[in-house]
């Protein structure tokens, strides 16, 4: 039997890309008044502060996602995701493709557990960030750029953006983790000064961009960022490698060079668009830090 003093916040983002919002929520409403819990649906505005609650159930994608760590970074009631988003790929890591059903029991039963975190120039992110090539495919997903809705619109901006998107000159310097091997300087630091990128991505989550899997050594809770340095490529080998990139394959090719870091800076002469959970930032300069263990979620 559950116990009596269970209370939760539903959060929704009413502005989640999925399409069935409405059918969502009823499904959930139905579940919660199934199994008797109490509950307080909350949409358009959220409460400015969650104390009274002992769960959080969160409906929507990595965007909803990015938006409540940000509002609420030191939150410590457990938070379970529930999918509602054009890109769910936080979600994914923690419990992969399954029903709303499994979703809103893993939600309402299974105990907390620690996840990692980390924190760019200031602004807290649970998935990646991503810095170059993906942060301009973010930026190429304005509404007035697009011809399409949810994963299609954004494999079109990422095939587009290939063909026009320049790789730029950055400088990276990482702490590396304890973890990491080989032939490694003993100060435990990486420079690279300067090179020329593609894309560098810095990880706690293995997908980007809906089904891309980017970082796929990435794990949630071992208190390490993955970071994947892809150098400058030409065009044609740029959609060469895009299927391995989807599958996970693409780190042992010859210009893609992978690292187990604590911390990370990256900067540039020029500004580089990147992304924060899919959220689109554009700066000269990004100081990438990891919080481990810094949330609690339900999976």
């Amino acid at each position: 039997m559950l116990d009596p003093e269970i209370s939760i916040a539903v959060l929704i983002n009413p502005l989640a890309g999925s399409g069935n919002m409405q059918v969502i929520k009823s499904g959930i409403a139905a579940f919660l008044q199934s199994q008797k819990s109490k509950y307080t649906i909350y949409e358009a505005q959220w409460p400015p502060t969650l104390d009274i609650f002992t769960h959080i159930f969160l409906v929507g994608g990595d965007g909803t996602l990015n938006y409540f760590i940000n509002r609420h970074p030191e939150n410590k009631i457990p938070v379970s995701i529930i999918c509602a988003g054009t890109g769910n790929d936080f979600a994914w890591k923690l419990h992969g493709d399954i029903s709303l059903k499994d979703q809103l029991n893993i939600a309402l039963n299974s105990k907390p557990r620690p996840v990692d975190a980390g924190i760019c120039n200031g602004k807290y992110f649970i998935n990646g960030v991503g810095i170059g090539f993906d942060g301009a495919v973010v930026k190429n997903m304005r509404p007035d750029k697009i011809l399409f809705k949810g994963w299609l619109a954004y494999y079109w901006t990422v095939i587009k953006t290939i063909c026009i998107y320049r790789s730029t000159m950055v400088s990276i310097s990482a702490e590396l983790a304890e973890e990491t091997s080989g032939n490694i300087d003993c100060d435990r630091t990486v420079k690279q000064l300067p090179v020329k990128a593609f894309m560098v991505t810095v990880a706690n989550g293995s997908r980007f961009g809906g089904n891309f899997m980017v970082a796929p050594q990435a794990c949630i809770d071992d208190k390490i960022l993955d970071l994947i340095i892809i150098k400058s490529i030409t065009i044609p080998k740029r959609y060469f490698y895009l299927p391995l990139m989807k599958k996970g394959r693409h780190l042992s090719l010859p210009f893609v060079k992978t690292f187990k870091i604590k911390s990370v800076t990256v900067w540039s002469k020029q500004q580089v668009p990147a992304h924060l959970d899919g959220e689109l930032m554009i700066d000269t300069y990004f100081e990438i830090k990891m919080l481990p263990g810094h949330f609690l979620f339900r999976y």
